[in-house]
């Protein structure tokens, strides 16, 4: 049972992140039923391809990341695209963790201790490198007692938001943009796919499935009730990251509690994918640990000082892109894998449900470029 919940949790903690704080604004923008139909969409692909990968990592005796995977069965082509893809993603995804991460630590210590924006994302940096240095067990019961506590918190915020929450709000929100940022920021917030390989190390690979489930479950029913706290409670105007104005319509106390929420939801992701990142370097591309740790912890802190902390646009395109890429890749690995070595296949996929999964993440890949450049 240990075991199972470590899984979980180390999945969880990477599924609910900077993603979810996302999720109300583009909810706003894209109305309820574009929000629907893409829900309807993202979740089977999202815990599909989590599904395959998990196969791949099962029917694989090697230990690699997805570029690793790639490049076994694939081939040297394959193993370049998957490394791009599984870059961009990872570094995108530890951005946007420092920006709002960093950003809810300085505000959650301000209260007591006035500090700098830059004080706030030293801290936050500083924190998550020791622990990922220290490896992923230990990252994985920190997370089980932080997703226990992040889930808590949710509760907590949303019985305190109870006297400022009106469904009047919720009934007001209609289509007032484009759809296509939110399709990306959804994808985003529910992908945890690169920390697959970690969920293998503490888990039992015959139940690997219904950890993947249950990861992918829970993430999306405590992001689906965030959304619904935090558009409850805005009367119409709702900030990028949510929590802020989440907070104006709470008390001090409250405010201090769901900003040290918001801590901890980016904190345990971005502990996870920067130790995936990692093991990525050292695994598939043979570089030294050090040179590894500090390419996986560096980067994203020094293209934050160059400016780039605009998180929703971050959230868009590397959840509909970047991780779209990973997951065609995934799905096209997985096949492969079943193919050459079905004596070890643990569930059996249809065809038509892998292409299915792999149209609908091409047209997500082209639609989000269309949006991007302004076509659409």
């Amino acid at each position: 049972m240990m075991r199972f919940l470590l899984s979980v949790a180390t999945l969880v903690g990477t599924i609910v992140g900077v993603g979810m704080f996302g999720l109300p604004a583009v909810t706003a923008e894209a109305g309820w039923l574009s929000i629907a139909l893409i829900t309807l969409i993202v979740l089977p692909v999202v815990a599909l391809t989590h599904l395959a990968y998990a196969h791949v990592v099962v029917l694989t005796s090697s230990r690699a990341r997805l570029p690793g995977y790639a490049g076994l069965w694939l081939g040297r082509s394959a193993k370049r695209v998957a490394f791009a893809s599984q870059a961009l993603g990872l570094v995108g995804s530890s951005l946007a963790y420092l920006v709002v991460g960093g950003s809810f630590l300085t505000q959650f210590i301000s209260s007591v201790l006035p500090i700098p924006l830059w004080g706030g994302v030293a801290i936050f940096f500083l924190a998550g490198a020791i622990l990922v240095w220290r490896g992923v067990k230990s990252i994985a019961r920190a997370e089980l007692v932080m997703v226990g506590i992040m889930l808590c918190a949710i509760v907590v915020l949303g019985i305190a938001a109870l006297p400022s929450w009106q469904s009047a709000n919720l009934a007001a929100i209609s289509f007032t943009g484009t759809p296509w940022r939110a399709y990306g920021v959804l994808i985003f917030s529910l992908w945890g796919m690169s920390v697959i390989p970690e969920v293998a190390e503490v888990s039992s690979r015959r139940n690997l499935g219904e950890v993947v489930a249950g990861g992918v479950i829970c993430s999306f029913l405590a992001s689906a009730l965030f959304v619904l706290i935090a558009l409850g409670v805005s009367d119409g105007a709702i900030s990028a990251d949510a929590l802020g104005s989440l907070s104006m319509h709470l008390g001090k106390g409250v405010r201090l509690f769901g900003f040290g929420f918001g801590v901890l939801a980016t904190f345990t992701s971005y502990l996870t994918l920067t130790r995936v990142t990692v093991d990525m370097l050292r695994y598939d591309f043979h570089i030294g640990t050090v040179a590894s740790f500090i390419s996986a912890t560096v980067i994203p802190l020094i293209l934050l000082l160059m400016g780039f902390n605009d998180f929703i646009t971050v959230l868009a395109i590397t959840g509909a892109v970047s991780l779209g890429l990973e997951g065609i890749l995934v799905m096209m690995i997985e096949e492969r894998a079943v193919r050459e070595r079905p004596q070890l296949k643990i569930f059996h996929m249809p065809s038509f449900v892998r292409n299915a999964v792999i149209l609908l993440l091409c047209i997500g890949i082209s639609l989000e470029l269309l949006a991007t450049i302004g076509v659409l």
